[in-house]
């Protein structure tokens, strides 16, 4: 048997200066979060909430394609484009700029999602109105 070359990259880490991404480093997990909760809604349970896994893509995170009622929905973290892509299965499109953003501006919190938006959030508030209510399981 003929041995093959080691086809391995050499490790190389980009650095990664915490001043230079601290408001990355606390805005991201924040807006997976939130992401992650409107995959646990979309998305039959599964032991140990795997159901609510994001899925690493060639450009960052996805959610993989989600039931909204008798539509389907996908949400992206490209890392490569710092977007937030939400597309859905009849070609409709959103784009949210992964900048620093509070949570209430990415998805303004209350009851329905309701009051003034600025910003990314009417996107993902609509998202949220749009959960058909019998899938959304109560807490």
């Amino acid at each position: 048997m003929r041995a093959t070359a080691d086809k391995t990259l050499p490790e190389t880490w980009p650095a990664l200066p915490h001043a230079e991404w601290s408001n990355t480093c606390s805005t991201l997990p924040l807006w997976m979060q939130v992401v992650g909760k409107i995959r646990m809604a979309l998305t039959p349970p599964i032991n140990h909430t795997w159901n609510v896994t994001l899925y690493p893509t060639v450009r960052g995170l996805t959610t993989s394609p989600m039931f909204l009622g008798n539509r389907i929905l996908q949400i992206d973290f490209d890392f490569l484009d710092h977007m937030l892509q939400i597309d859905t299965d009849a070609g409709e499109e959103r784009t949210i700029p992964l900048e620093p953003m509070s949570v209430a501006v990415f998805l303004p919190a209350g009851d329905g999602c309701a009051g003034k938006h600025r910003g990314a959030g009417p996107y993902m508030a609509q998202a949220v109105r749009d959960l058909p209510s019998h899938s959304v399981r109560e807490g």
